[in-house]
């Protein structure tokens, strides 16, 4: 009859066992230790990389915000300075254009003042006056024609015999003959009109102005001085052949004596 010899538990065999299950699961803990430990590394360099991520999106949108605020800066200051210059070209151009405007009156105006024709003569001696053979006498006479385009105002004329003394010619008369016209024109004409613009010549029209008896010898050296208001209300004198801006309140002696004065 065969003999069962039962031997006791395999202790070798057990402890390698549980050696075994228990670097199995030395190596599961360390496995999820290490896992643990891995992820919040990650979640610390994610935090940390959200933060830096989050001050470079700060320190970015300060300096995008800065350099839109420098630009905004800048772009005011150039358009202030564009509208600067701008209103200061339209004001020199405005300036300009307008001492064109000026120059153009100005030069139209003297042009106006030069083509006021002055020409002086002498008359024969009133009926009254018995004239000398020896030291004869005349009438001062002037003619003002008017070549302009406008009419010339407040005509004043006189006569200075030495440059120093003034002979007023106080007796004007328009140079429009009636009886020069058709006498169909002139039928029943007594008179002219517009008497009391005596002083008024019309562009192309023309006055004569007539003055005391005086002595040929000084009639000899008299010229005439003839002053009156343009379409500007600005007041010309006509003196020994020069035309210049004068005053109409002026004295005479002293302007005839200084042209332009």
């Amino acid at each position: 009859m065969p003999i069962t010899i039962v031997s006791g538990p395999d202790w070798a065999t057990i402890m390698t066992a549980f050696g075994t299950v228990g670097a199995v699961i030395a190596a599961v803990w360390i496995a999820l230790a290490s896992s643990r430990k891995t992820s919040k590394l990650v979640r610390e360099e994610r935090a940390q990389a959200d933060r830096r991520l989050a001050q470079q999106l700060d320190h970015s949108d300060g300096q995008l915000r800065a350099q839109l605020e420098h630009s905004a800066l800048l772009l005011s200051d150039q358009q202030e300075h564009s509208d600067r210059q701008l209103a200061e070209q339209v004001t020199s151009a405005d300036d300009r254009l307008q001492q064109q405007f000026f120059k153009a009156d100005e030069l139209e105006q003297r042009g106006q003042a030069a083509a006021v024709e002055v020409i002086g003569y002498r008359l024969p001696p009133g009926p009254d006056i018995i004239d000398d053979p020896q030291n004869p006498s005349g009438r001062p006479a002037v003619i003002v024609i008017n070549k302009g385009k406008y009419a010339i105002t407040n005509l004043a004329v006189r006569l200075s015999p030495d440059g120093r003394s003034i002979v007023e010619l106080w007796r004007g008369q328009h140079l429009v003959d009636p009886a020069a016209l058709p006498p169909f024109w002139a039928k029943d004409m007594i008179g002219l009109l517009g008497e009391v613009y005596g002083g008024t010549i019309a562009p192309g029209a023309a006055m004569r102005f007539e003055g005391d008896d005086l002595l040929v010898s000084i009639l000899r050296t008299s010229y005439p001085i003839v002053r009156w208001l343009d379409r500007w209300e600005e007041c010309w004198e006509h003196s020994r052949g020069q035309v210049y801006p004068s005053d109409m309140q002026a004295d005479w002696i002293h302007v005839s004596g200084s042209p332009g004065a």
